[in-house]
């Protein structure tokens, strides 16, 4: 019996968690189906480890985009509309049964050119919560939204952002909660150490992951004479003004290791997580951190609240607070021995929650759907 064919439209292969999600889900569901992965804004560094799997890849996008700046974002919405026919003429000779999209750009052009393909299940997955102004979010609701058969919320705080401010009948949403390879990130787990506690980041580098907040709380720390170790990595437009406020607050052992296509590699070199984002849809690297028995320090927004509990297996502090971020650092800084009641926390929680994670059980419920 042939298998299923699937195709998985996406903005590229860009090191973010929604393409690192992406990259293990195609890996679990290649076992069953046949999977191709399509790009509508090009490649990127994770495209060599989407072909370690059994995947076809195809660009639409006649030219591989990947910056931010104005002038390709004026370049991109020129060569749309070539995007969009290559997109159609490839989903009507592969005839997928199903079509999954993320993120706008994919959603849009996407679950537009299946539903004119006449591909019988139209998917589009919502992970974050940003707000579009009006142009934006009419495009989105016109021709990806209103089209889809079926709307993902990767978690109940995207669920309501979908459900108000876009207006998408309840009955079509479902939540499905990311996942990550839960045996992979276990093997990141490392104690914490008495001295020389690492802090650490993992993100893009954009205004809205918080680095900048981080680093105005370090600079009060080192005020005090405490200067703790800290890794940035990721990559992104904010990474010269960063650079710039290290260097003109005089700002001691921040060290930025770039992009990383192995988060859980990174993770081995980190004892406290820090995850200081103005807003998340979801928060894959707390997943990915507590079950690398991370102790978090996050900001306290939705997403975080669903998956940290506070005091137990993480902190929460006010959302752009610096001060009580500074506070949470300081606390494991001084008293190193608080960690220990956290891990044993952690450890319960990845025995009892964690499988639910499992991008194996994440898999299962996207069969369903199929």
């Amino acid at each position: 019996m042939a298998k299923k064919k699937i195709v998985f439209v996406m903005n590229n292969f860009w090191l973010g968690g929604t393409e690192q999600l992406l990259l293990g889900l195609m890996a679990a569901l290649s076992i069953d189906y046949q999977v191709a992965a399509v790009t509508v804004l090009g490649a990127g560094p994770l495209e060599s480890e989407f072909k370690k799997i059994p995947v076809s890849i195809y660009h639409a996008s006649p030219v591989f985009f990947v910056s931010k700046k104005f002038i390709v974002k004026l370049l991109w919405v020129i060569a749309a509309p070539v995007t969009f026919i290559r997109l159609v003429i490839f989903l009507r000779k592969v005839k997928p049964d199903v079509v999954v999209t993320s993120l706008y750009q994919a959603d849009v052009l996407g679950i537009f050119a299946a539903w004119l393909a006449r591909i019988p299940k139209r998917i589009l997955v919502q992970h974050d919560i940003q707000w579009l102004g009006f142009f934006r979010k009419y495009l989105k609701w016109l021709l990806a939204l209103r089209l889809a058969t079926h709307i993902v919320a990767v978690s109940a705080v995207v669920k309501n952002f979908l459900a108000l401010p876009l207006r998408v009948p309840e009955n079509k949403i479902t939540i499905i909660y990311n996942g990550i390879n839960v045996a992979k990130f276990e093997k990141a787990a490392k104690p914490l150490i008495k001295q020389d506690i690492v802090f650490g980041i993992v993100g893009r580098l954009e205004p809205v992951k918080g680095h900048k907040l981080f680093l105005q709380a370090l600079k009060i720390l080192q005020k005090e004479n405490l200067a703790p170790k800290v890794i940035f990595a990721g990559d992104g437009t904010q990474k010269k003004d960063l650079e710039q406020y290290i260097q003109s607050n005089s700002l001691r052992n921040v060290e930025f290791v770039g992009p990383v296509t192995d988060v859980s590699g990174v993770l081995k070199l980190i004892d406290i997580l820090v995850v200081p984002s103005a807003e998340e849809g979801f928060g894959l690297v707390l997943l990915e951190g507590l079950v690398s028995r991370k102790i978090i320090i996050a900001s306290d927004i939705e997403a975080c609240r669903e998956l940290l509990a506070p005091g137990e297996t993480g902190i929460l502090f006010e959302n752009k607070n610096t001060e009580q971020l500074a506070g949470a650092m300081r606390a494991f800084i001084l008293e190193p021995t608080l960690a220990k009641s956290y891990h044993r926390n952690i450890e319960k929680w990845i025995h009892e929650t964690g499988p639910k994670y499992d991008i194996k059980n994440l898999a299962t419920k996207y069969q369903k759907l199929f």
